[in-house]
């Protein structure tokens, strides 16, 4: 099942992880503690916008799949004696262990702005335009591709079930997933992993109407919402989708081609939740008779 998110990760527990939680609550952030590595919920269920590692944990000792896990969105409390065998890989930075409130704070919301104004240049959009409203959008967006995250997703479905319910008008849901998306990732590096999926996205985007709704759902799982849309009329979106990944091209050279799934559900009406929605489509990606890609 899917989940909302967090704006903080907070991971270990160390004298400075109190002080660490009421510098998120000063930015009115939601915030979600987390004890050991071993039990942080696997990416599909928590995407938070900053991770901070507290002192009692080794960054520099972590595998490559754990530093994976946490993305790139990671502020290492330092621990004394630590700065002479400092790695900064992987990290968006470090701050004391013994930092004050406020230092935490700070490093916090200007590391958050920092890869916020990234994002917009990745997405070519000018960094003063509209103000605090194009801030506004970025909680709502997935940092590598620009499309709509999944909480935007789930919003939108929400939205399409109150209506159709209304009105008894069709919509379909949409899963595309990336069956070989681990092989892709251990093959590319992590800037050519992050093209790669925005070529995908692009690719996705022509597939779909401007009243459709793509989002990336999970690292190798697109979403799209098809208003006004019943099951035969789906099938005409899946079809495309089949035809323009099938025919995919990308600049590197990649470990081996393309694989993908597509799923469709279809809503049926008040009786049908939000989660039986999903399920539909989920097990419809993974039905025995999926005709999902190979690579070559």
């Amino acid at each position: 099942m899917v989940t909302e998110t967090n704006v903080v990760l907070v991971l270990g527990e160390a004298p400075e992880t109190e002080l660490v939680l009421e510098a998120a609550s000063k930015e009115g952030w939601s915030a979600q503690h987390i004890k050991s590595l071993e039990d942080v919920p696997p990416r599909e269920q928590i995407d938070p916008e900053i991770v901070i590692v507290c002192s009692n944990q080794n960054w520099p000792s972590m595998t490559e799949e754990q530093r994976h896990h946490l993305g790139k969105r990671v502020i290492w409390m330092v621990p004394e004696g630590a700065w002479s065998k400092l790695s900064l890989e992987g990290l968006a930075g470090v701050i004391s262990a013994k930092a004050s409130v406020d230092e935490i704070h700070y490093r916090m919301v200007s590391t958050v702005r920092e890869m916020n104004q990234q994002l917009l240049s990745r997405l070519g959009l000018a960094q003063n335009q509209q103000g605090e409203a194009l801030w506004d959008m970025l909680p709502s967006t997935d940092w590598v591709t620009g499309l709509p995250n999944r909480i935007s997703y789930l919003q939108e479905v929400r939205k399409q079930i109150s209506r159709s319910t209304r009105y008894q008008r069709p919509f379909c849901c949409l899963l595309v997933q990336l069956d070989n998306y681990k092989t892709l990732e251990r093959g590319l590096s992590n800037e050519v992993m992050e093209e790669f999926l925005s070529d995908i996205a692009g690719w996705l985007e022509m597939c779909v109407r401007d009243s459709d709704t793509l989002a990336r759902l999970q690292s190798d799982t697109f979403g799209m919402v098809l208003p006004e849309t019943d099951v035969e009329n789906a099938q005409v979106v899946v079809n495309r989708i089949r035809e323009y990944l099938g025919n995919f091209q990308f600049s590197h050279s990649m470990p081996e081609s393309l694989a993908f799934s597509v799923g469709v559900s279809a809503f049926q009406g008040e009786t049908m939740s939000l989660d039986s929605l999903l399920s539909q489509a989920q097990e419809d990606l993974h039905a025995p008779t999926q005709e999902a890609s190979e690579p070559s």
